[in-house]
Order: structure tokens, then C-alpha cells, then sequence
């Protein structure tokens, strides 16, 4: 299991985990994360992800990705920071 802690302002902290991930053609693939928000030790929120029936480097427009798609989401920003931060760490 891999898992990141961000320390909040408010003294809540979230926690990010990698619970399930495997290697699909030279790639590591995620197969379940969660995303935990806690304050000491109660849980506030958990989102759990599931992913099966992953497909990598299949070809993709470019024009699906623009500057105004990813505006005003910080939270989803910051979990895909967390996501690539963690994917630095399988490589490196």
C-alpha cells in the first residue's frame, strides 16, 4: 500500500491510498485508491475509487484536453498532483 498525507489548514488531514495496482504493458496501473478525510481520529469522508477494464496507449485526441476543462477544479488538480507524485515515486 502507498499513501500520502495532506496536512490541511484547519487540522484535518487527508489521506491519499494506492490499495490495489498492477504493471499492464511496462505501465503501473492503478486498481484502487481511496481518498480519506479525517480530523484526529473521526472520518469526515472516503471516496473510494475502483478501476477495471484499463486500456493503455490507446490513441487520443488532443483537442479532449483544454485550459478551460481543467478550471475552478482545485480539488481534482490536486488529487491528480497526487497521483503523479506517487507515479515519480513507482519510477524513480
Amino acid at each position: 500500500m502507498v499513501r500520502a498525507i495532506d496536512f490541511l489548514k484547519n487540522g484535518k488531514k487527508k489521506y491519499f491510498e494506492v490499495k490495489k495496482l498492477h504493471k499492464q504493458d511496462g505501465i503501473w496501473v492503478i486498481d484502487e485508491m481511496s481518498m480519506v478525510l479525517k480530523y484526529g481520529k473521526k472520518t469526515l469522508h472516503k471516496t473510494i475509487l475502483k478501476f477495471d477494464n484499463i486500456e493503455v496507449n490507446v490513441p487520443i485526441e488532443g483537442s479532449i484536453f483544454t485550459i478551460e476543462d481543467w478550471k475552478g477544479d482545485l480539488e481534482y488538480m490536486r488529487l491528480l498532483s497526487l497521483i503523479f507524485l506517487f507515479s515519480l515515486y513507482l519510477i524513480g
